[in-house]
């Protein structure tokens, strides 16, 4: 569903009030916040740089998210009121951008380090991602530390561009990007594809390889050993003599379902889930979606909450009764939990957060 953004900057706290109550009473989506799911960012007697400057400095949005959305006059906006409906932008409602959001950004507009840089929702250079996540699998697999690091880096790097890349020369002086990273991109730019790419990806090895790391409680060390036992198939797993780990073992039994991505919806209905079982013990408890799906993705490979209690403490030893209920009523096919060892660091200037109670999972939904 599309979505409005007002920007406070020259219209004011009170008209921005004013025109979001009156667009919503018409049925308007208007959010108060720039989000993932805003489509529209309105603006009244600003430029479009100006409108990129300040949601900048709010620091609420950064440019990938910006270059998603139309930014349009306020005159978009009024006209659509009227007419009852969202129309379509006409040239004379778009804000001009001329600044390092548009293709062929600058250099310096990219954060050195990933987590300075937005995470988004649409990656514009999937196919040169694709590549170099090939690429940085295999390295991995060699125990390449350093061309591993290298072709993950420019691959973050290249999701988080509000444009598709294409020229490689656009990226001169990108962070990370080394000579071996440019003729990858430069090979897919001018031919489609490249040869190293498409060796990898032929290999037996590299096949076997991303098959077994793809099994719940399987790393390189361990999907290497079995390769070199000959073994090449979840089938030749199953039929072998391995003891399995715990891990391995659910691994296998639900691969299926464990490789199939989580939509939306079955999210959705983990979170009710839990929350009868949070609330269960500790009322009062606020129950977070957390990772993709907060940011508005559609599908993820798990599901994150964070559970917090304004009263510190109350908290402690929620997590082993919320697993013990799910558990009674045959929810729980895995469980590993880990202990609250706040009090211990609480003198320590490092990082608390990961010494409070969590858990992984492994949960069935009752369709």
């Amino acid at each position: 569903r599309r979505s409005s953004d007002l920007v406070e900057r020259r219209m004011g706290k009170s008209r921005r009030a004013l025109l979001t109550q009156l667009a919503r009473n018409k049925g308007f989506r208007v959010d108060t916040e720039l989000s993932e799911s805003v489509t529209h960012i309105v603006s009244e007697n600003n430029s479009g740089d100006e409108v990129l400057a300040f949601v900048e400095k709010q620091s609420t949005v950064s440019g990938e998210r910006l270059s998603a959305a139309a930014l349009v006059d306020i005159t978009w906006f009024t006209d659509s009121m009227g007419a009852g409906r969202l129309l379509e932008i006409e040239t004379r409602h778009r804000l001009q951008v001329k600044s390092v959001f548009s293709a062929g950004a600058s250099s310096a507009a990219i954060p050195t380090y990933a987590c300075q840089r937005r995470t988004t929702l649409n990656n514009h250079n999937k196919v040169l991602t694709d590549a170099l996540k090939i690429l940085a699998e295999n390295a991995e697999y060699y125990e390449s530390v350093g061309r591993y690091l290298a072709f993950t880096r420019v691959s973050s790097i290249l999701k988080s561009l509000p444009y598709a890349v294409t020229s490689v020369d656009s990226l001169r002086g990108f962070p990370g990007l080394g000579e071996h990273c440019r003729k990858v991109i430069e090979e897919i730019l001018e031919d489609g594809v490249c040869q190293e790419v498409e060796s990898v990806t032929q290999s037996q090895r590299y096949q076997t390889l991303t098959l077994f790391t793809s099994i719940f409680g399987v790393g390189v060390k361990t999907a290497e050993k079995w390769y070199k036992e000959q073994h090449q198939t979840l089938a030749d797993l199953r039929a072998s003599q391995i003891r399995f780990t715990k891990e391995q073992q659910v691994g296998l039994q639900y691969y299926e379902d464990l490789t199939t991505p989580v939509t939306r919806a079955e999210a959705d209905m983990i979170r009710k889930t839990v929350e009868e079982a949070v609330y269960r013990y500790l009322p009062g408890a606020v129950i977070t979606l957390a990772g993709g799906f907060r940011r508005g993705k559609e599908t993820g490979h798990d599901v994150d909450f964070l559970i917090t209690h304004p009263e510190e403490g109350k908290e402690k030893g929620l997590v082993t009764k919320v697993i013990q209920h799910m558990a009674s009523q045959g929810l729980m096919l895995y469980s590993d939990e880990i202990g609250n060892s706040y009090q211990k660091c609480r003198k320590q200037e490092t990082s608390k957060f990961d010494h409070f109670e969590r858990c992984f999972t492994i949960v069935k939904l009752n369709q």
